[in-house]
């Protein structure tokens, strides 16, 4: 009785000599890379570089056209590689020439998945409680600087690590592909992806939204993912070597049917994608003549208010937000006069994913008894000492901190 040909199903020891060395990497650059944070300034020196003090916004160049698209299509690359990964998973089912694609396919959308989405942004950005560069106290803010790996305090901020730059790292998922047998497309893929990557975590620096350890660690998490899903979980060199022939034939009802499901899967990234959808809004108010009173409540913001005899107007507001949501997102703005004073009212509406406002409000001492901030969330920076006493002063956050610096 003739015996079946023998699989070539080897085990992941036997390709020890393709990940033991990319691990090896892997640990050193952390190893090497994470402890001269510790010991050193080189954050804050790096972040120096972006920082201006004594300008009205000491982040200027975070507000550049290019560091402004970059920050804004970052979420785009993440749901086009997703989504476009689960249309090749559907057409590998149905179209017996892309069924060899399937494994790959599998693997760009969990890098993706499971780097940016789930390791980046679901678990450290929301839980580790870095503050931004723009926080901390070396660098004009309130917050102590907490080297990276180290839990920051409670809702301090979401800077480690660098999300929009871990999107265009997570490509390295192209270099593992290519790796065996198209070397310099391999060498390309890595070199675009550092690249990009790199320009990426440049742009968010500039804005004082991250630290150079959290563009570092940016890369090295999906590329961790990356390796641990290439060689222990989907195991693609065993499956390259099987070389399985794909099955003949039309379709099955099932393979249709997890056809039809990757397609909606598809399709939901690419409603998700919406999610995404830019958001910026720039507004500007000013009251001239005396009040008794202007009371000013929002329900998230970073508020810089600067107290001077020298203003122009009683109260005069510049304001801008920026980040990420549905179509049709709004930040709205109410004003309301009456004989006691002026109700200024300040709320986003819509569902953001991401959004940040910033706010500095220019007050005359002498042209105003009271002054009134009720604030949901967010930090107030509050400049102007010497007049402190000359009117009266309510200030409250919920949620952050009011602090003063002259």
């Amino acid at each position: 009785m003739p015996q079946p040909p023998p699989r070539n199903d080897r085990a992941v020891a036997d390709y020890r000599h393709l990940w033991v060395p990319e691990l090896a990497v892997w640990v050193l650059v952390a190893a090497a890379a994470t402890p001269v944070f510790w010991f050193t300034e080189l954050d804050l020196d790096a972040a120096r570089w972006f920082f201006h003090p004594g300008q009205a916004d000491p982040w200027p160049e975070g507000d550049s056209p290019l560091w402004q698209w970059l920050y804004y299509s970052a979420p785009m690359l993440a749901g086009v590689t997703a989504a476009a990964s689960l249309l090749v998973l559907a057409g590998a089912l149905l179209a017996r020439p892309l069924s060899r694609l399937q494994p790959y396919a599998l693997f760009v959308l969990l890098v993706v998945l499971l780097g940016p989405g789930l390791l980046v942004n679901g678990v450290f950005k929301e839980h580790w409680d870095r503050p931004r560069p723009r926080q901390v106290e070396q660098l004009g803010g309130h917050a102590n600087y907490s080297p990276p790996l180290a839990i920051g305090e409670y809702d301090a901020g979401k800077s480690f690590p660098a999300g929009h730059s871990s999107v265009a790292f997570s490509l390295i998922a192209f270099w593992f592909i290519w790796r065996r047998r198209r070397r310099w497309l391999a060498g390309l893929a890595l070199a675009a992806s550092l690249a990009l990557g790199t320009l990426y975590g440049l742009g968010r620096m500039a804005a004082g939204a991250h630290f150079l350890s959290d563009v570092l660690w940016s890369a090295l998490l999906p590329a961790g993912v990356a390796l641990v899903l290439y060689h222990f979980v989907l195991r693609i060199p065993a499956r390259e070597d099987r070389a399985t022939q794909p099955p003949r034939g039309a379709a099955s009802g099932r393979a249709r049917w997890l056809a039809f499901a990757y397609a909606a899967a598809g399709g939901a990234v690419l409603v998700g994608v919406l999610l995404a959808t830019p958001f910026d809004h720039r507004w500007a108010y000013a009251l001239e003549p005396p009040v008794e009173q202007f009371r000013l409540a929002a329900d998230e913001a970073r508020i810089r208010l600067e107290l001077s005899p020298a203003a122009p107007a009683t109260v005069a507001i510049d304001g801008d937000a920026n980040g990420f949501g549905l179509p049709g997102n709004r930040l709205r703005v109410e004003t309301h006069e009456s004989a006691q004073g002026v109700d200024y009212r300040l709320w986003h509406s819509g569902v953001f994913t991401e959004i940040e406002s910033r706010v500095t409000i220019h007050v005359n001492p002498t042209r105003l008894r009271r002054f009134v901030l009720d604030l949901q969330r967010g930090d107030v920076e509050v400049r102007g000492r010497a007049w402190r006493d000359a009117l009266d002063l309510d200030l409250s956050s919920a949620t952050g901190r009011v602090s003063w610096r002259d």
